[in-house]
C-alpha cells in the first residue's frame, strides 16, 4: 500500500490532554490500518504557545521523534529541552507532556505501542521476497576513467554503468 502524503487525514485538536492551544494531527495510516497494534501513527505539530498537557500512559508505550523545532519535554517530573532528531519514549505507567515555548513551529512522529505488540508480538511467517530483473555487468566499463572492475557491481554507479546502453560492447 502508498499513501501519498496528501492523501493523509488532518484534524485540529484543541487543548489536546489539557493542553495549551491547539495541535495538529496528521495520521499517517488510519487505527484500523494499524491491526491493533497501535491506535495511531501520525505527525503533530505545535505552533508556538501550544503544547499537549500531561497525560499517563496504560498498557502502552508511546515514542516520539522531534523532526523539526526544540520542545520542552516533560517525562514524569523531569523537564527536558529537545532538539531535531531527539527520540522519547513513555513507558507504560509513565506520565509525560510536551509544549513549545518557542517561536518556530514544532513536528514529531508519534507511535503509541499497544503492550505485547509488536515487541512481545509472534512474528509473521515468512513471506516470499519479489523478484526483479537485475541487471548484469557485460564486461569492463569505463566510467570517469576506471574500468567496471573497479566500480563494486553492487555500488549503484557500478550497476548503472553495466546496464547504461552506452557502456555495453
Amino acid at each position: 500500500m502508498i499513501r501519498k502524503g496528501n492523501e493523509c487525514r488532518s484534524e485540529i485538536r484543541e487543548h489536546m490532554r489539557d493542553g495549551d492551544g491547539q495541535v495538529l494531527v496528521t495520521n499517517l495510516f488510519e487505527k484500523e490500518e494499524l491491526l491493533g497494534k497501535s491506535r495511531m501513527l501520525g505527525t503533530l505539530t505545535l505552533e508556538p504557545g501550544c503544547g499537549i498537557g500531561k497525560h499517563q500512559h496504560n498498557n502502552e508505550a508511546e515514542y516520539f521523534f522531534v523532526m523539526k523545532g526544540n520542545p520542552v519535554y516533560y517525562d514524569d517530573d523531569e523537564e527536558i529541552q529537545l532538539h531535531e532528531g531527539d527520540v522519547t519514549i513513555c513507558e507504560d505507567g509513565h506520565y509525560h507532556a510536551i509544549t513549545n515555548k518557542t517561536d518556530e513551529t514544532v513536528a514529531r512522529k508519534t507511535l503509541p505501542r499497544r503492550n505485547g505488540s509488536p515487541v512481545n508480538a509472534k512474528p509473521p511467517e515468512p513471506r516470499p521476497v519479489p523478484s526483479f530483473p537485475v541487471p548484469r555487468p557485460l564486461g569492463p566499463v569505463p566510467v570517469a576513467g576506471r574500468s567496471a572492475r573497479q566500480i563494486p557491481a553492487s555500488s549503484v554507479a557500478g550497476w548503472a554503468a553495466c546496464a547504461h546502453p552506452r557502456f555495453r560492447n
